[in-house]
């Protein structure tokens, strides 16, 4: 069991290459955040299912914004229940979290899930793969305490070999 945390540059396609494995195989849970234009979805693993997560500004959603986009409250608020109970129901797949980004290091967004699987060793019972992005890796290990001898670090090359023996 263990954290494996995904990082990579932008746009380096950590998103579609899980997408892409859990296609093939049924060991993935979780989800992933996906691009179309100027929009973002999630997209649920192990149903299939796909949300959108970002609105317009006339929508009347109470949001979270960063950068060009403004995210639904109400997306991240499914997306850290979901989290949470992962810990109640997990089998021998992983569990994926895409992303964890800017709104994360500051306090918002999934922050409050992480946390509770981090703080709580939930990855030392069950297995997790956490996509961050390759600039904010130091932040991560800063802000939940953690040190690489507590993680398995894997980029868009190494990750493939690796789960594609599983």
């Amino acid at each position: 069991m263990g954290l494996i945390v995904f990082t990579d540059k932008i746009n380096s396609g950590k998103s579609s290459i899980i997408l892409e494995l859990s296609e093939k195989t049924k060991i993935f849970e979780g989800f992933i955040q996906l691009k179309h234009k100027s929009k973002r979805f999630i997209k649920f693993l192990n149903k299939g299912n796909l949300i959108e997560f970002t609105c317009e500004p006339d929508e009347g959603f109470e949001v979270l914004e960063i950068g060009n986009y403004l995210f639904k409250m109400d997306i991240f608020d499914l997306l850290n229940t979901y989290i949470i109970d992962s810990t109640k129901c997990l089998s021998n797949s992983y569990f994926v979290i895409d992303e964890w980004g800017l709104l994360e290091k500051n306090g918002l967004g999934l922050n409050k899930s992480i946390k509770y699987l981090i703080e709580g060793n939930w990855y030392k019972k069950f297995n997790y793969i956490i996509i961050v992005r390759d600039w904010l890796y130091n932040d991560f290990l800063t802000i939940y305490n953690l040190d690489e001898a507590n993680i398995l670090k894997y980029n868009t090359q190494s990750i493939i070999k690796v789960l594609n023996n599983c």
